[in-house]
């Protein structure tokens, strides 16, 4: 079996591999320093593990990022995870859900009152909460983890396509 570079394959795909690298490294980072100073205000065991999951995700995107500038098809699957934890935005009286680095645009759906609410977010945010008071019910996507995760997938199928057997 012969492999094909990815070097070789072209402009975009190098384009793609720098923006994967320095999206998943830029909100890894800063998402794991800002779980490291909440740390230091966490008052029970609860809280604890709930920050140490979101640094866990976080400590993903970083690892998987660093390993993707040099090894591309060993990173997919941390990438692609770290991707998809990001894309979904709940917020509810039972659970509230939201994992940002280092952009986001997301589009949300409120039930009460059944409202389209659409925004922007630079640098990195989390929340973690269950069973709280909030008026609000809402469910949204996080449209750059998504885009950047169809690209992914999609970029790594071509890659694996190009490197099949070819007869002769």
């Amino acid at each position: 079996m012969m492999a094909i570079p990815v070097s070789r394959l072209g402009n975009l795909e190098r384009l793609h591999r720098w923006v994967l690298t320095i999206v998943a490294v830029g909100g890894g980072t800063s998402g794991v320093l800002s779980c490291v100073a909440a740390m230091e205000g966490t008052r029970s065991a609860s809280e604890t593990l709930a920050v140490g999951f979101l640094m866990a995700i976080y400590m993903m995107g970083l690892i998987g990022g660093t390993i993707q500038s040099d090894y591309p098809s060993a990173a997919r699957k941390l990438c692609i995870f770290f991707f998809l934890a990001q894309i979904p935005v709940l917020e509810s009286a039972a659970i509230s859900y939201r994992l940002l680095g280092p952009f986001s645009y997301t589009i949300a759906v409120s039930f009460h009152p059944a409202t389209l609410n659409f925004s922007w977010f630079l640098g990195t945010d989390w929340e973690l909460s269950l069973v709280q008071k909030t008026a609000r019910t809402s469910v949204g996507l996080n449209l750059v983890p998504l885009a950047l995760t169809v690209l992914t997938g999609f970029n790594n199928w071509k890659v694996e396509k190009c490197t099949e057997r070819t007869p002769g």
